[in-house]
Order: C-alpha cells, then structure tokens, then sequence
C-alpha cells in the first residue's frame, strides 16, 4: 500500500469517527438555572421567614429605583455570561458593553437614590446590618455554583469576565429574592449591608474564574 493509500485511509477512519458538534441551547441553560435559583430560595425563606411587606414597602420608596436598574443589569449581566461562554458568538462583544453600562447606571443609580433618602431624614441608623450581609451572600452561593458549574461545561475565552458576570447576576438574583425577608427597606440600609460587598465580590470571581474556568 503506497503512503498517499495509507494517508487516504486515515483521514476515512477519522471522517467516520467523528460525530456532530451538539450545538448548545443557551435558552435551556438559562431556565434551568431559573428554576435552580427559585428552588433555592424558596428553601431559604422557609428558614428565614418571608413577607411582601418589604417588597410593597420597597416600591413606594426611593429604593425602587436601584431595584429596577439592578433588575436590567443582571439581565445584561446574564445575557454576556452566556453569550461569552460560547467563542465566536457575534452577540459577546457588544453585550459586555450593555452589561458594564447598565452596571454603571446601577451603581449610580444606588448611591442617588441612597442621596435623596438621606435628604428627606432627620437621622440615619446603619447599625445591626452585619447579619443581612451575610444572609444576602448565603442566598448567592448556589446560583453563582450553577453558573460557574455550567460555564466549566462550556468555553469561555475570557474566564475572569465570565466569572465576574456570573457573579453579578447571582448576586442581583440574591438580592431581590432576600428583600422578601429583610424588614429594612431603606435605600440606604440596601446600599452598606446589601450592595457594599459586591466590588469584592467581583474582584474574588475574577480570580476563581481565571483558575477554575482556565482554559486546560
């Protein structure tokens, strides 16, 4: 047998072994994670107790408006973790950008809304929040487990962005399920125990993604 036959057969044994590419459906990884989050916090307001006191009070005050651009951050926050966990995606590029700005606006939105409450108060009490602090992070570790869990089934070319992304729409996911338990609607009570943890936070998923959704 000459080696242009040898070189033949060998690309037919590789041509017949390989098989189709399953392609990835991000909109079932998505509900699955829903639905994961929901289970989730359902079991932790069993434990924790659950009202929608705080949540009608939440809305009539100067909260609201971090809520809603928390709310359309993590959406874009979501939208760029799963668009960037697949390489090529023609959506990546421009999502990261819709995500860092509406991150921006809700980072800016948080500490007005935070302003104006303080303008309409006599005094402020920020003390006894430690425990919501911790609280509100217990509620995030399981949906940002699913997301980490489910960009190491994947391929992230940024695995540091990626990560940080999972864990923005975990933690904004955790922040609304916990204003079911949280008697302090305050915007400014929201601000120091609730959303002050979260630039560390980033910063930690950074570094976890850059080990744990390396590329091997």
């Amino acid at each position: 047998m000459t080696k242009e036959a040898d070189t033949l057969e060998m690309v037919r044994l590789f041509a017949t072994a390989v098989s189709p590419v399953k392609r990835v459906s991000l909109v079932k990884l998505g509900i699955f994670w829903l639905v994961s989050c929901i289970i989730n916090f359902a079991i932790l307001l069993y434990f924790y107790g659950a009202s929608f006191e705080p949540w009608i009070d939440k809305l009539s005050s100067w909260g609201v408006l971090d809520v809603v651009l928390l709310g359309v951050a993590g959406i874009a926050a979501a939208f760029y973790f799963y668009t960037s966990s697949i390489p090529g995606h023609k959506l990546s590029a421009k999502s990261f950008l819709l995500a860092s700005s509406f991150f921006s606006f809700w980072v800016v939105g948080a500490l007005f809304a935070a302003y104006l409450e303080m303008q309409s108060l006599e005094s402020i009490d920020i003390s006894g929040g430690f425990g919501c602090m911790l609280a509100a992070g217990l509620f995030m570790l399981a949906p940002v487990a699913v997301l980490l869990f489910q960009a190491k089934g994947l391929v992230p070319l940024s695995p540091a962005r990626t990560a940080c992304s999972a864990v923005f729409v975990a933690f904004s996911a955790a922040m609304f399920a916990y204003q079911f338990h949280c008697p302090d609607v305050s915007a400014v009570h929201t601000l120091v125990w609730h959303y002050s943890p979260i630039f560390l936070l980033l910063m930690a998923g950074a570094y976890i993604g850059s080990k744990v959704l390396k590329w091997k």
